[in-house]
């Protein structure tokens, strides 16, 4: 652009030169060099007007597409921003640490009570919890969890969420409907498995237990050093909150 503006005041100055020149000639010669230089310089200088307007119009051009694909990409990152899979990722995250800080008014905040009986797998709390689970007909209220929680956090080993969102990357669920990890240690008999699972508007954390076959091969004689076991929680997932849903053991 500046070689072609730069190209312009040349021929504009070549065709001033020109008609000054014209006066120190004789008068014959004046005429012809006159003629020819105003001819040169003019078609010159037109030539240069009509190169810098077409360029001039097609950077106006490019301008436009240019701040059109920026509001295109921003748009789109506004709609990934607010994506439900981001939003079930900073769910996850807010769970992750109500769990971290033990803080049971958080906790109780992913479950909606009453409880049902079939919503959960654990039993003989403690003698306060099972005795208020029969007189509600195995229904399970806020007040219940909350001054049992610690016995239930025990019994369900729910401090094992802590070591699955240390395991397992939660920002990997943008791309994947599957984040797991298996912990092995050195010499050590079990192995330690983690995973989170989304299908549909569920949303599935597990962790558990396996013997460690490379351990079995070192030891043949110590059989199953651990049992297959599973603790799975299943929260669903509305489009903002996640909520529990169920409790489940396998193995």
């Amino acid at each position: 652009m500046l070689n072609l503006f730069a190209l312009l005041l040349s021929g504009s100055y070549l065709f001033t030169e020109g008609c000054k020149s014209d006066q120190k000639k004789p008068p014959a010669q004046n005429d012809s060099i006159l003629i020819q230089l105003k001819s040169f310089n003019m078609k010159t200088y037109i030539i240069f007007l009509i190169a810098f307007s077409l360029l001039l119009g097609c950077k106006q051009k490019n301008d436009k597409k240019i701040t059109a694909a920026d509001s295109l990409v921003q748009g789109k990152q506004k709609i990934i921003a607010n994506s439900p899979r981001l939003i079930l990722i900073t769910e996850l995250g807010k769970f992750r640490d109500a769990i971290a800080k033990k803080d049971k008014e958080q906790i109780l905040s992913f479950f909606t009570f009453p409880l049902a009986d079939t919503a959960v797998n654990f039993f003989e709390v403690d003698s306060l919890f099972d005795k208020q689970r029969q007189e509600h007909h195995g229904a399970i209220t806020r007040n219940m969890f909350l001054k049992s929680f610690g016995s239930i956090y025990t019994l369900t080993e729910m401090d094992e969420f802590n070591n699955l969102f240390k395991a397992v990357d939660l920002k990997e669920l943008k791309v994947k409907d599957e984040i797991s990890k298996e912990v092995h240690a050195k010499n050590e008999g079990c192995y330690f498995i983690y995973s989170i699972t989304v299908r549909g508007n569920e949303v599935t954390l597990q962790y558990g237990t396996n013997t460690d076959a490379e351990y079995l091969k070192a030891h043949p004689d110590e059989g199953e050093v651990c049992g297959e076991y599973a603790a799975i929680w299943i929260f669903k997932f509305d489009g903002k909150n996640i909520r529990f849903l169920k409790h489940q053991i396998a193995g």
